[in-house]
């Protein structure tokens, strides 16, 4: 029900962004799959005899995510549509290649995120405990020096301006809180 086609070296099979919903499957030969970035191409695999690219555009029906093309003589089982909906009453064994490699897809993208998580949460936690660290080096703890409000005494009591009722009673300054208390003024005076 399904059929064949044979591609030369070199030779698109689809492009990243082409609206086709062909699904294939490798009987000989090597496909090379790619994603263009910033205008370069990026490989992402390069598949061989009973590998199976190109479902996940006949399930999802959206353009292509990436482009596969023969890198040698290669011979595919094309699998349309139409055919998989035939094979799904008549022949559903025949589809287990093709469900088994798209969810292997599936697992491999949920292990990714996986390990994206894993990876964020990593760096926010290094960031948060303040150790900060080239790749390859020694990690070193950031020190963030504590602010210092200094409050310094003024020259006089008396040319300050404090009054003998405040005395005892606390002052604030800031978010510091003292107490005031003054000499007696004949100590003052005896001392001077």
């Amino acid at each position: 029900m399904s059929n064949q086609a044979v591609f030369q070296p070199g030779q698109v099979i689809f492009r990243e962004g082409e609206a086709s919903q062909e699904a294939y499957r490798i009987l000989r030969g090597r496909v090379e799959i790619s994603i263009l970035a910033d205008g370069k191409p990026v490989i992402l695999a390069q598949l061989g005899e009973g590998d199976i690219f190109g479902e996940m555009a006949m399930v999802d029906e959206r353009p292509r995510s990436a482009s596969a093309q023969a890198l040698e003589v290669t011979e595919c089982e094309v699998l349309t549509p139409e055919n998989f909906n035939d094979l799904v009453l008549s022949r559903p064994e025949v589809l287990i290649p093709y469900m088994a490699s798209f969810f292997e897809r599936l697992r491999t993208a949920n292990d990714r995120l996986r390990l994206e998580m894993r990876l964020r949460a990593k760096a926010e936690q290094t960031l948060a405990s303040g150790v900060i660290a080239a790749p390859g080096a020694v990690p070193v703890p950031r020190v963030v020096a504590p602010k210092v409000v200094p409050i310094a005494p003024p020259p006089s009591l008396e040319s300050a301006g404090i009054d003998r009722a405040c005395q005892g009673a606390p002052a604030r300054t800031g978010d510091h809180h003292f107490q005031v208390s003054l000499p007696d003024r004949a100590e003052t005076r005896g001392a001077g």
